[in-house]
């Protein structure tokens, strides 16, 4: 059923309410656990750069609300909780409230079928009569929707429902329709030939973008930047000047794609750096370890609107073959979903350049994770109590031993994460005592006795060349919730090798530590570990890290 459609081509709410279209009685008020929202279809592509909710009588929402785009395929593309203190207001045609908006990353939407939802509060969502909706250009509401999800938050809205609600919504930015450029096609047909004796480039004038032609007789300066290359383009005649700055509309593109902060704007991402120990170094000396601070919230990659919301964080660790695709891939999920993240490089400092010069065991890099979770802790925009940690393949193993009392308490300084993540973290070493290299544990960072009592998520594939399976993570999980309670998880991959959500092309390596450790048993030659990507698997873990995390440090 097509609901509605018809706002300007302008950066809009997603879905409105008309005056008179929605009934002030709330939907399912005082339950938990129920997301309420929509299937709905745009004609156009969007750039998505905040969520929202309705706020009835505009007089608060009373707590966070959490908000959520999923793509027609069930994927979770966006979230964020919207909240009194750190959302901005946007007013509705519709006198009787307003909506409170969260900015995200900027998200683009191609043509397509998407889903919105939001979960139930005390505050809404509110009945919608169907008469009163409206859309941005280009979009339709194809169907109600509802999902039950328990006690666990936000859940991907799919079972239709007859009660269409007002609740979630999106600012919305249309991308530029194709009469710009067949605009432009023709400006280039016949630009050349008009203004042959004045001749002009263009020039970027102020904050807002604009255009403006300066005089100049076969000038040797171009504009930087058109193109590609040692080259710039040629000196523009002005009928071509005009037509970059008219028919693309470039020149007006950044005051118009971005939505207004109601205060003061920071970066949105910083480069930091901090001491940590090394513990190879005798006597132990400080290493100056460098990383990159992201935050949620950007509508252009470059700034964010300032909140005084204290936000909750994630760090990122690398693996063995150090900083690479997977730190953005994790990144860019976890800022869309509300989280600070930290990425850093445990290998710069050490000048390490890959496998072969890592140093002699994880234990080493421990005091790297506990000291940038020193630096999140001392930011006064990050909630100390909620950081998290997520680590790849040689970052895993040192997620999951941060998350042992014992490694804590050593190197911890009296801080804990408050959640791991733990991809592939080669679980056959955890407490092996068949293995020289692994003795004493404690010393070698292979110890778990004692858990943190923070949660821990591990994921693994089951053709993985370290573990040779899921059999050991298992294994470890099963003794460690059977004495301290259900605090770890494992999640397997079915068919997925040892780094399957590194999305760069396939390596076979050699690693003293493959095959269960046979080499350090003196049972074969080097082993060798195959790094498949497997883009299914990589999607399917990223969604379940976040959702993870969601529900750990919220």
């Amino acid at each position: 059923m097509a609901l509605a459609g018809g706002a300007p081509a302008q950066a809009a709410l997603l879905v409105d309410a008309r005056p008179g279209g929605w009934s002030d009685v709330c939907v399912a008020c005082g339950s938990t656990g129920t997301t309420w929202g929509y299937a709905l279809h745009t004609d156009r592509a969007l750039t998505l750069t905040a969520l929202g909710a309705w706020d009835s009588d505009s007089d608060g929402l009373g707590r966070a609300v959490e908000v959520g785009l999923w793509d027609a395929a069930g994927t979770l593309l966006a979230s964020v909780g919207v909240d009194d203190a750190s959302a901005w207001r946007a007013a509705s045609a519709e006198a009787g409230g307003s909506w409170l908006l969260a900015s995200i990353a900027a998200l683009w939407l191609a043509p397509g079928d998407y889903r919105l939802g939001q979960v139930v509060t005390d505050q809404g969502p509110t009945w919608l009569l169907p008469a009163g909706v409206s859309t941005a250009d280009g979009v339709q509401l194809t169907q109600s929707l509802t999902q039950w999800s328990g006690d666990s938050g936000l859940g991907l809205p799919e079972d239709p429902s007859a009660q269409l609600v007002l609740g979630p919504t999106a600012w919305a930015v249309p991308a530029p329709d194709g009469l710009a450029l067949a605009g432009l096609a023709l400006v280039l047909l016949w630009g050349g030939r008009l203004h042959r004796r004045r001749r002009v480039r263009a020039v970027p004038v102020g904050s807002g973008g604009t255009c403006r032609p300066v005089d100049g007789e076969h000038r040797s300066d171009r504009a930087p930047g058109l193109t590609p290359g040692p080259r710039s383009l040629p000196d523009l005649d002005l009928g071509l000047a005009l037509g970059l700055c008219l028919g693309l509309g470039l020149c007006l593109s950044a005051g118009t794609a971005r939505a207004a902060c109601p205060g003061q704007t920071v970066p949105a991402t910083e480069f930091v750096r901090f001491s940590s120990p090394d513990l190879a170094s005798t006597p132990p000396a400080l290493l100056t370890i460098q990383g990159k601070l992201s935050w949620p919230g950007s509508t252009d990659g470059v700034s964010r609107c300032a909140g005084t919301r204290k936000l909750p964080a994630v760090l990122i660790l690398h693996g063995s073959s150090g900083v690479d695709s997977r730190g953005d891939y994790y990144q860019q999920a976890l800022n869309a979903a509300g989280f600070v993240t930290l990425q850093i490089d445990m290998w710069e400092a050490r000048g390490v350049g890959g496998l072969v010069s890592r140093p002699a065991a994880p234990i080493l890099t421990y005091p790297d994770a506990f000291s940038a979770l020193a630096l999140l802790a001392a930011r006064p925009e990050v909630d100390a109590q909620r950081i998290g940690v997520i680590g790849f393949s040689w970052g895993g193993v040192v997620s999951l031993g941060t998350s042992e009392a014992t490694y804590a308490a050593m190197f911890g300084g009296g801080r804990r994460f408050a959640a791991h993540v733990a991809h592939y973290p080669v679980c056959y070493g955890a407490n092996n005592t068949g293995i020289p290299a692994f003795q004493p544990n404690v010393r070698t960072g292979t110890q778990y006795r004692v858990p943190t009592g923070a949660p821990v998520l591990i994921q693994i594939g089951t053709l993985d060349d370290y573990d040779n399976g899921a059999a050991h993570c298992q294994n470890l999980a099963a003794q460690i919730n059977a004495a301290y309670g259900p605090l770890m998880q494992v999640q397997t991959h079915a068919g997925a090798y040892h780094g399957w959500d590194r999305l760069m092309i396939p390596v076979d390596v050699p690693d003293p530590y493959g095959n269960e450790g046979s080499y350090l048993k003196g049972l074969s030659g080097m082993p060798m570990v195959r790094i498949r990507p497997d883009p299914a698997a990589a999607a399917a873990a990223r969604v379940r890290a976040v959702a993870f995390f969601k529900d750990t440090l919220r």
